[in-house]
């Protein structure tokens, strides 16, 4: 569970590459999404630029900005030139936008894409295992995973983090072995898209603590996953967390100290009752989950939680 853009799937999609693997055709499949962040993300860049009143370097840019805003929202977006992306990126007015994203919301992986657009527009192009993971296609209602891991077999729900979407899921699961909320503590800087008045990570803290709190995960064990540390770590060198934690009085540079506050801040949002405290159990990681050795490390902790969940449900421990 986790807000939207948390790292919810892509968690999923690298422990399935470590486990089973994508095959060809589900590849291919992704082929579509990754073009369509790419052009979307390109979108973003130029509705940028005209909220930051910049203007092209090259006035034949012009040309190509009216074809990725009429395409680009569509189906038609894989019929834009890869030559008119190129050019859009090459200016110096899009670099600029680019340099100011947190400003407006834009794929945190579309630099990558832009660094191998020769490669994605191949005729031939079947998707890498490093794009399954930096590909965003946002979760929709709920989605079952089944994966059999170290001889046991899962049943992984992946919940959709938008607003709209959790309604759907919020009271479904009352019965589960172990929850992972995942959080993406990078985001401390930025707002919502859905409502550009709300604090990213704010949001997130409300949602865990309604989770957390809620008579549907009682006894559950809880795992946050402090996802994009990398992200984290370069970011709190330049802009102190204290943007959205005013009660921050730590090193304002310092990620160790700035990682430990926000992880405090999430595990007190728990306010249950003392007959549960000490039979519900919080875990939290620091995470980077496109980094499959750490990524490995955190499944193999989960997956022990879950099994230990089951063998004290069955009265074995």
């Amino acid at each position: 569970m986790g807000t939207g853009g948390s790292g919810k799937t892509t968690f999923l999609r690298q422990i399935k590459i470590q486990t089973e693997g994508y095959k060809i055709a589900e590849r291919l499949v992704m082929k579509s999404v990754i073009t369509s962040n790419i052009v979307r993300g390109m979108v973003a860049l130029l509705r940028a630029m005209k909220k930051l009143d910049l203007e092209f370097e090259n006035n034949a840019r012009q040309a190509d900005a009216v074809i990725v805003e009429e395409l680009g929202l569509g189906v038609e977006h894989d019929q834009i030139p890869v030559d008119t992306i190129k050019n859009l990126w090459a200016d110096a007015a899009i670099q600029t936008a680019f340099a100011q994203r947190e400003q407006f919301h834009i794929n945190e992986s579309f630099a990558y894409f832009m660094d191998s657009l020769d490669r994605v527009y191949e005729a031939e192009y079947i998707p890498i295992d490093e794009d399954l993971l930096r590909a965003r296609a946002p979760t929709t209602g709920i989605v079952e995973v089944n994966m059999t891991i170290r001889g046991f077999d899962f049943k992984i729900f992946d919940v959709g983090g938008q607003r709209s979407e959790r309604r759907k899921w919020l009271d479904k699961f009352d019965d589960m072995d172990a929850t992972i909320f995942v959080t993406a503590v990078s985001e401390y800087d930025q707002n919502l898209e859905e409502d550009e008045t709300v604090n990213r990570i704010h949001e997130s803290m409300n949602l865990f603590g309604n989770i957390v709190n809620s008579p549907f995960f009682k006894l559950t064990p809880m795992i946050i996953f402090f996802n994009k540390r990398d992200l984290f770590e370069e970011k709190v060198k330049t802009t102190c967390i204290r943007i959205a934690f005013s009660d921050y009085t730590g090193i304002k540079d310092d990620y160790m100290n700035s990682m430990d506050f926000i992880m405090r801040s999430f595990v007190e949002l728990y306010k249950g009752p003392d007959v549960y405290a000490k039979r519900k159990a919080i875990y939290k990681h620091e995470t980077c989950v496109t980094d499959p050795i750490l990524s490995a490390r955190l499944f193999a902790f989960v997956t022990d939680i879950v099994v230990r969940s089951n063998l004290r449900q069955a009265g074995v421990v």
